[in-house]
């Protein structure tokens, strides 16, 4: 009888309480900056940065490798990770980066018997004093320092010594265009290129394996008396027990890799905050006790945290504690539940069997309310609930592929295509899909038909004609390439860019590649952009923003055409070619 009492008790899951402290809800989030993490909780999630740094300290060469990247992307814990493979325990190396990763002592020892020195963090310094300390590092071949700072904080810095440091900066840029290859004992690697939903084994798969796939952290739950009403064990079921599990996971990752390639910098740290939000929907294991003691059969709130709610819905909580979060507002704008497809809508249905936790469905259920009363406005924003809610939850259980269609982004797919370089008849379908697209941008009309070339419109004359236009060139539709982001680095560097060896890399742009050396980048916004504007979207009005970059790029193509050519004007369905004679009268021919 004791033993059967125990098993009824409620339990505090141990793990669910770490994971709740990742979540910046309230002033207990402390696991949010390395510092503050207890060492034995600490996440440790390997990336291809790890060996890229321990490479980059073990060349004889090197003098400094610098680490640049947005706070929370994980300089604080490659440096820990870094001494721990020198051979440090991790308290012992999280006391050594905490303590004495100023630049002036040498924590370990590397290849050939150097000294290996770090510098966490060049904020923690005066610009003057960092720049000493950046100095002294390049002028020494005896020992390898490295260095972590943001962009920001980088340039003043150089900005103090221009002269001895200028290189960094150069260094900096070039790896910004793929070329991350070290020079001048200099390596630098730039972590806002890092992605947590990379193809293959992402950072969000490993994480969801270790926190959710591991059962020796939901032993507690086995036999606690809530966990048959808990929607946090919940979660864990359905990505780790049910046959769909997998493939959800996967689901996951793929909507990350989506809001990466839509422009979202996605750190390691906000990919912690997100996980753990989702999982345990910012609830603690009290706080599921106290709803089962009220309501022992209550099954009716559980719905709203389940992780696929919680990450599109719920999420709105997080956003509003913490407004500085990016991955929130990205998850609302990609929200499926907010995208209507008959296709897709036509199959979700409520059979009477369905016990899993949901919202209630006003057209069959009558557990707790005689819809017969209710208003039928009421009626209407609950079915719209049920609908959203089906939808997120088909969004994650639908095997097919199209996740960005789902999302709503009707050209995902032609993007994954170009970025895969799948189908050379595919290609020239999105080239030409493009190319009608940035002619739209322009300011040219009657972009519907198949293509001949690239026009190049004058740049002060751009978007401003109504539809006629003077031309400055055209490009030749064999001189413009629609591939990857690397692959473009890779055909102008003359090899394969080192870059995408050191970070988790995702190809998050599409590059059109002109006449070999010029390349426009599109990432997904700007490719769904740019695809619609051929359709007839109106993209400065849209999103004059990237208007404004794409005419920026497009004019850099302009001026290349001899003196003595054609002035060509372009109207609706006609082309118009003017020549100055020498008596300056205009003689024009209609093409």
């Amino acid at each position: 009888m004791t033993e059967h009492v125990r098993q009824l008790d409620f339990r505090v899951n141990r793990h669910v309480e770490r994971m709740q402290r990742y979540i910046p809800l309230d002033a207990g989030a402390d696991q949010l900056v390395h510092e503050l993490v207890d060492v034995e909780e600490a996440v440790d999630l390997e990336t291809v940065a790890d060996h890229a740094l321990l490479d980059g300290v073990q060349t004889p060469s090197m003098r400094i490798v610098l680490l640049t990247g947005d706070a929370g992307h994980g300089k604080t814990r490659l440096c820990c990770q870094l001494l721990e493979r020198l051979g440090y325990g991790k308290r012992e190396a999280a006391d050594a980066i905490r303590d004495r990763s100023d630049g002036t002592e040498d924590l370990a020892a590397v290849q050939g018997g150097r000294a290996l020195r770090v510098v966490k963090d060049l904020s923690d310094f005066d610009p003057e004093d960092g720049a000493e300390i950046v100095v002294q590092a390049l002028e020494t071949s005896e020992r390898v320092t490295v260095i972590c700072g943001n962009e920001g904080r980088l340039r003043d810095v150089v900005s103090r010594r221009p002269e001895e440091l200028g290189v960094l900066l150069l260094r900096l840029e070039q790896g910004l265009r793929g070329d991350a290859a070290s020079s001048e004992g200099i390596l630098v690697v730039n972590l806002n290129f890092q992605s947590v939903a990379a193809q293959g084994d992402s950072l969000v798969e490993g994480l969801l394996r270790r926190w959710v796939g591991d059962g020796r952290n939901w032993s507690a739950c086995t036999t606690c008396r809530a966990r048959g009403l808990c929607p946090i064990y919940e979660n864990r079921r359905l990505l780790t027990e049910e046959d769909d599990a997998a493939h959800r996971a996967v689901r996951w990752a793929e909507l990350l890799r989506i809001a990466e390639r839509t422009g979202v910098v996605i750190t390691i740290r906000e990919l912690l905050v997100t996980v753990a939000f989702a999982i345990t929907s910012g609830l603690r294991c009290q706080d599921v006790h106290e709803r089962v003691e009220q309501k022992p059969v209550d099954r009716t709130w559980q719905w709203e945290h389940v992780f696929f709610q919680a990450l599109f819905e719920r999420i709105r909580l997080l956003e509003e504690t913490s407004p500085g979060l990016r991955v929130p507002p990205a998850m609302r704008r990609l929200d499926p539940g907010h995208f209507a497809d008959r296709r897709i809508d036509e199959s979700l249905s409520v059979t009477a069997s369905d016990g899993s936790f949901r919202p209630l469905d006003p057209t069959g259920d009558v557990i707790g309310v005689d819809w017969r009363d209710v208003s039928p406005a009421r009626a209407r924003a609950e079915q719209l609930t049920l609908i959203r809610f089906l939808r997120r939850r088909a969004f994650f259980e639908d095997p097919e592929p199209g996740a960005a269609g789902r999302a709503g982004l009707r050209f995902g797919d032609q993007f994954g295509q170009a970025v895969g370089q799948e189908d050379p008849n595919a290609l020239r379908e999105i080239r030409d899909r493009i190319v009608r697209g940035l002619a739209a941008a322009q300011g040219l009309t009657n972009t519907r038909e198949r293509p001949s070339a690239l026009p190049v419109v004058e740049p002060a004359l751009a978007t401003r004609n109504g539809g006629v236009a003077i031309l400055d060139r055209d490009i030749r539709l064999a001189d413009v390439k629609v591939m990857a982001q690397s692959t473009a680095w890779g055909l102008i560097l003359g090899r394969q860019p080192e870059l995408i060896g050191q970070v988790d890399w995702l190809e998050r742009s599409v590059a059109v590649l002109i006449e070999n050396h010029d390349v426009i980048e599109l990432d997904l916004r700007a490719f769904e952009l740019v695809c619609a504007a051929g359709e007839g979207l109106d993209l400065p009005s849209a999103d004059p923003g990237v208007a404004r970059r794409l005419l920026l790029q497009l004019a850099a193509l302009a001026g290349n055409s001899a003196d003595s050519e054609p002035i060509a004007i372009v109207e609706p369905g006609r082309r118009w070619k003017i020549d100055l004679d020498i008596g300056d009268q205009l003689i024009g021919s209609r093409s």
